[in-house]
């Protein structure tokens, strides 16, 4: 459990300082693979800390994903969808990597139960 916690707290460090990096992705779906099935209370209460700063990491990401997009736009009159097919300027349309590796996390950490009750984990 204590190497799960610190693998989310290393790879939100790593979208935090580099979010541009492709390594943010690959490693959260390693850890998302090493999920625990079981824990205990104290030590989901460490997963759900440790899990809470993702969504300063998500941030993160979001904020350079819409400069990207605005300065792609600016440049080539299109916007980078999920699929990498452009659309035109002004689309809502962004790509999903911040989103997909946020929702691979979570579904991670919702499989997790604890210790004896067998009672599903929600974040």
């Amino acid at each position: 459990i204590s190497d799960f916690k610190t693998g989310i707290e290393n790879v939100t460090a790593m979208a935090l300082s580099d979010p541009t990096s492709s390594e943010v992705s690959s490693k959260a779906d390693s850890l998302v693979s090493q999920a625990p099935k079981t824990c205990t209370p104290a030590e989901l209460a460490n997963i759900k800390t440790a899990a809470a700063k993702i969504s300063e990491a998500v941030t993160a990401i979001d904020k350079v994903i819409a400069t990207i997009q605005a300065d792609l736009a600016a440049a080539t009159g299109t916007t980078a969808q999920a699929t990498g097919a452009p659309t035109t300027a002004g689309s809502s349309n962004t790509t999903a990597s911040a989103t997909t590796t946020t929702a691979a996390m979570s579904s991670a950490m919702s499989s997790t139960t604890t210790g004896g009750s067998g009672a599903s984990v929600f974040f």
